[in-house]
């Protein structure tokens, strides 16, 4: 090296050689190595390297001082990461000396998070769209109960339940998989719970169709249960626990209906219902009223989200047990009168044309289609609004009842990306 009598030279020249170091283009394969391991991979096939080379220009100044630039900017780098098959997965962040690993595809539920999605059986070829990755839970609607046998009065939805391929494609993708049990009306719930017979085969029916599937257990949807029939559902639910196992999963629906007659007793089924589905849907059609279909908080509304989540903690039921399940169709009043029009419907024939109103109250959407005439949905603002709020509240997680409702379209999913998905760059 030549001597360099004048100090501030020094000091000009690092300086200098500071700036050649750090531009991209100077990355060249040359020089010594030295790693530095990031991540210790147990498969070595599983391991992507990334060389950081440092650069020596081949003429000019900085050839006469090689020796000072290898001290001051050290040797080629080579940082190994676990669990990556090629440095395109591999961002690196130079002012903040930080690597990122890239996910190749996002539409995927960060670990430990719920999203639970109803598949109505008769949706035979809409589950082919399905976003799986975003779905941890897949509920097959339903076995509903034929309440003087126990058995099941829709022979198609189980015809379609041993031989779907949605199965098979939940399961492909580690997908929980249950079966919905529905009885619905006071007089055929009176019925069945008075029948032990009728339970008793309700249950070995059920653990046949869960067996034959390899299915997980089973989600109760239950409606107008009459008044004092707590206990009665109570012992159905226990004797239903014995016949599938401790190890089959339980969970059960909490609409508005149970918040009125106190239809269940929740300090008991506690101990034997895995995950509690808070349903705040369709109170408004009871009242025969327009209204926001799945209102966050709403006077005078018993089923809004708050009061629910509310009255199951009074209960001890943790919120860290609770489903905010929400709608992906929409009710429309015209004249006093109520229809079900589904999301996709809703998009495509009116909210293009007729911009929805956010109600700042329910945090439910609007349109106001005419005098008179209004369609209350969740809208992709609102439905982000309320998975955003059991976020923040500490609910296990959320649901949207149906899946193929929404006709695939991405606002939706886009909303359950953003909240529960795995973000771009790790």
């Amino acid at each position: 090296m030549k001597a360099i009598k004048q100090p501030w030279y020094i000091l000009l020249l690092c300086f200098v050689l500071g700036i050649i170091s750090t531009v991209p283009e100077l990355h060249a394969q040359s020089g010594a190595t030295r790693k530095y391991p990031i991540d210790h991979a147990k498969n070595p096939s599983d391991t992507a390297t990334l060389q950081n080379n440092t650069i020596i220009p081949q003429s000019g100044m900085v050839q006469d001082f090689k020796a000072l630039f290898r001290t001051l900017h050290g040797t080629q780098k080579t940082v190994s990461f676990s669990g990556a098959k090629n440095t395109e997965s591999i961002l690196y962040d130079s002012i903040n000396n930080l690597y990122y690993k890239k996910v190749l595809n996002s539409n995927v539920l960060r670990s430990g998070e719920q999203v639970f999605g109803w598949h109505p059986y008769w949706m035979k070829e809409e589950y082919k769209l399905y976003p799986y990755g975003l779905l941890s839970t897949l509920v097959f609607f339903a076995y509903d109960i034929n309440p003087t046998t126990g058995s099941y009065e829709d022979a198609e939805a189980m015809a379609e339940w041993r031989s779907t391929a949605m199965i098979d494609s939940a399961q492909k993708y580690q997908i929980k998989v249950l079966l919905s049990v529905t009885s619905y009306g006071a007089d055929a719930n009176e019925k069945f719970l008075q029948d032990k017979e009728a339970q008793k085969t309700l249950g070995d029916s059920l653990r046949v169709l869960i067996n034959a599937r390899k299915a997980h257990g089973v989600d109760l949807d239950f409606a107008d249960i009459p008044n004092g029939r707590a206990q009665a559902f109570v012992e159905f639910v226990r004797s239903l626990r014995s016949k599938l196992g401790d190890t089959a999963t339980i969970t059960l629906h909490l609409s508005s209906q149970f918040l009125n007659n106190k239809a269940y007793d929740l300090k008991q089924l506690d101990a034997l219902i895995n995950t509690f589905i808070i349903q705040p849907y369709d109170y408004e059609t009871e009242l025969k009223r327009s209204g926001p279909i799945a209102p966050l908080y709403a006077k005078g509304n018993k089923s809004c989200v708050l009061n629910l989540v509310e009255y199951c903690e009074s209960k001890g039921i943790g919120k860290d047990q609770l489903i905010l399940s929400l709608p992906l169709y929409g009710t429309f009043w015209q004249k006093g009168a109520a229809d079900n029009m589904a999301y996709e419907d809703i998009v495509v024939l009116y909210e293009k044309n007729n911009p929805a109103v956010q109600d700042p109250r329910s945090e439910s959407a609007y349109i106001i289609i005419s005098p008179g005439d209004t369609l209350w949905y969740e809208s992709a603002k609102s439905l982000n609004l309320k998975f955003l709020w059991a976020e923040e509240h500490d609910l296990l997680g959320v649901g949207l009842w149906g899946l193929g409702y929404d006709g695939g379209r991405p606002e939706v999913w886009n909303a359950v990306a953003s909240n529960f998905g795995i973000a771009p760059v790790q």
